[in-house]
């Protein structure tokens, strides 16, 4: 092997002379015939002992530790059992009994849990419909020639629209179904554990949309965002709440100063900054919640001039005509339903509604009818449906504002974290439930 390295030197190349295993056997060593190449090629050939450089074992037990923690070092071990196996055991390093597919094999084995989808499902969700498995991971390294990236996720998003993803759909919906017995996924927070990418590296923390597993191949990392910035909690870029709220209300509703907001399912994830940024515009904001100690947060933490429990109310279309007087002229929509219903008659001449989801309905065979329509036309108002999807344009803008306001203390942000993906199904059911207070996310992995 060495006299066929020589002849492949490059020029002023070093070669690093730890042991010649094949040579400890033989009475007679092997002789070197191109060694001339060490002059020819300038080459530099140094032996060295490992007792001679215990002086640096600290600096190599760190960083050894973060490349094994990262995943970007892979140590493969073959573990006899027993005293009474040793000498069996040192016998194999001069056999070579390992082969490299054996290796290949044991490497796979990294563990990788993950929560799956167990049937298509009809009327209200269940943690049942959800199943946590452990499978093998993907290959930590990524193929030379790939673009592709390896990523270990950090936190995963629950989100309501993951309901509609759950059903077969025999006309394709907005986003594609999930599939029986495949990996969940949604937005997250993951940190790069290998790339082929030249926009990414390891190391490297970004978000968008990943499984909800431990460990995920990405093939088209295109669609990825690098966080910019790592001093805010990590959590609060699990993705769509902050930019569906900027840009549904920004773009989509086009608030102005003194106008009269109402904001449905107002603690959760997109309601909550929706509320705090209609009080930076300098509009009056009423929220709706589901509980006394979500109205309190309303109120108190989250700056709304007024806010009521829904579930209390007898008459919804009374309570909002209490809330306000003279009428809403900007709805942001998230519930659907008898509460939309209720709206429509309070709203303003030239009124937004900005339609956003209908978590009412989501886990509904057949959805309720609303039969306050006609006030679209009599009012003028126009009811929009967005998709947040179509304004990642705009997030380079609205993570700059955002950060801003979150260091100013403009803007709060409370979350719901649940620890670990065993508990991620009973996670995604309390935002149907209500239980949630705040963000509903998944923690995979502390770091």
């Amino acid at each position: 092997m060495l006299d066929a390295v020589l002849l492949n030197m490059r020029m002023d190349g070093r070669i690093a002379m730890c042991g010649m295993i094949s040579q400890y056997n033989l009475d007679q060593p092997e002789g070197v015939h191109n060694l001339f190449y060490i002059i020819s090629k300038r080459l530099r050939m140094e032996g060295f002992h490992v007792f001679s450089y215990f002086t640096i074992y600290h600096q190599y037990e760190k960083e050894m530790a973060g490349y094994l923690k990262e995943g970007k070092v892979v140590c493969v071990e073959d573990i006899v059992e027993g005293l009474h196996y040793a000498p069996t055991a040192l016998i194999r390093l001069f056999t070579g009994h390992i082969t490299k597919q054996q290796l290949a094999a044991m490497a796979a084995t990294v563990s990788n849990k993950r929560v799956i989808l167990k049937r298509y499902v009809k009327g209200f969700v269940s943690e049942d419909d959800m199943e946590v498995v452990t499978a093998v991971a993907p290959p930590l390294a990524v193929a030379a020639d790939s673009k592709a990236v390896v990523v270990k996720n950090l936190y995963v998003s629950c989100d309501p629209y993951m309901r509609n993803r759950m059903t077969r759909h025999e006309v394709p919906s907005y986003v594609p179904d999930f599939v029986p017995g495949e990996v969940l996924a949604n937005f997250g927070v993951m940190r790069v554990i290998s790339s082929g990418h030249p926009d990414f590296k390891a190391g490297d923390l970004l978000w968008g949309i990943t499984g909800w597993e431990e460990y995920t191949l990405i093939n088209n990392p295109e669609s990825l965002f690098r966080i910019n910035h790592p001093e805010l909690p990590l959590s609060y870029y699990t993705g769509m709440p902050g930019l569906t709220a900027y840009a549904g209300f920004f773009d989509v509703s086009k608030p102005k100063k003194g106008e009269y907001v109402f904001i449905s399912a107002a603690s959760g994830a997109v309601g909550q900054i929706v509320g705090q940024l209609a009080k930076i515009t300098g509009c009056y904001v009423v929220g709706s919640a589901g509980s006394d100690k979500k109205v309190n947060l309303l109120r108190t933490k989250f700056g709304f001039d007024d806010a009521f429990n829904y579930k209390k109310e007898s008459d919804l279309e009374a309570a909002l005509k209490r809330c306000f007087p003279v009428g809403i002229d900007i709805y942001f929509e998230n519930v659907g339903g008898a509460m939309l219903d209720a709206v429509l008659p309070n709203m303003r001449l030239g009124g937004r509604i900005a339609t956003c989801g209908m978590i009412s309905q989501y886990n509904l065979e057949q959805p309720e009818g609303v039969g306050n329509l006609f006030y679209i036309v009599a009012k003028r108002l126009r009811m929009e449906g967005f998709m947040v999807f179509d304004y990642y344009d705009r997030y380079c803008k609205f993570e700059k504002e955002m950060a801003g306001y979150l260091k100013e203390g403009k803007v709060t942000y409370i979350e719901d974290i649940a620890e670990g993906l065993d508990a991620a199904p009973a996670a995604l059911i309390k935002l149907y439930t209500g239980h949630n207070v705040g963000k509903q996310l998944v923690a995979v992995t502390r770091e």
